[in-house]
């Protein structure tokens, strides 16, 4: 009996321990508001964004890399995907990031890839990289137009949420109100860039197609009406 009160405790104080930080919380909120007024500010000004400076900024992002040369594409060790933490154990991403996995490679995705959380830096030795269970890619995801472009990698153990790691959001009927034509968007990542710079009239000086980014990057973006993206 006394066993089972113990087992019972330790998972309400596992249970208190995962809800200590709540979903999509910022942190250091008042160098975050002025690091979002300088990005809109400067936003047109840069092409693709700001490299993000704070490894709490966006705290749920995830760089998925793949263990095998030609499986993303390129070398051993290469970026595929950007992911979000959404619970103490997965991960989400996108199906496409696993189109490329053949054979053996597909039967095992979660032994050819890695993550890395809790870092902004690609080479940071600070981050965490978790053993993974399992890839659950949706079973009706479409290539050819991107319908159900959702997969969800399972951690083999839970993990310690902190000030750099939490888990994000996910949206349902009561935040669809916040979300309308006005709303700026937060584009985060570190997806494969143009890179460019002008002078001060506007001139392009040069450009660097195809960049992979070290550094993790945001920008900001309006939300268009899907009447006016079909134009």
């Amino acid at each position: 009996m006394l066993y089972k009160y113990f087992l019972l405790a330790f998972s309400l104080l596992l249970v208190h321990r995962i809800n200590a930080y709540e979903c999509g919380t910022f942190r250091e909120r008042d160098k975050y508001y002025q690091e979002t007024a300088e990005l809109a500010e400067f936003q047109f000004k840069i092409s693709h964004g700001n490299p993000v400076k704070s490894n709490n900024k966006w705290p749920w992002l995830v760089a998925l890399f793949a263990r095998e040369a030609g499986i993303c594409g390129g070398d051993s060790n290469k970026f595929c995907c950007t992911a979000s933490i959404i619970g103490p154990q997965h991960v989400l991403t996108a199906a496409h990031c696993f189109m490329s996995f053949k054979g053996e490679q597909r039967e095992n995705m979660h032994e050819n890839i890695f993550v890395r959380l809790g870092s902004y830096n690609h080479s940071s030795k600070e981050a965490i990289e978790p053993k993974l269970a399992k890839v659950i890619v949706h079973s009706e995801y479409d290539e050819l137009t991107f319908v159900n472009d959702l997969a969800i990698i399972k951690l083999a153990e839970p993990i310690t949420f902190m000030e750099n790691v939490e888990p994000i959001c996910l949206a349902n009927s009561a935040s669809e109100k916040d979300f309308n034509s006005n709303n700026k968007l937060h584009i985060v990542g570190w997806g494969h860039q143009n890179e460019a710079e002008y002078d001060e009239e506007g001139n392009e000086l040069w450009r660097e197609s195809d960049v992979e980014p070290e550094m993790l990057r945001e920008g900001l973006a309006q939300k268009r009406d899907e009447d006016e993206c079909a134009k």
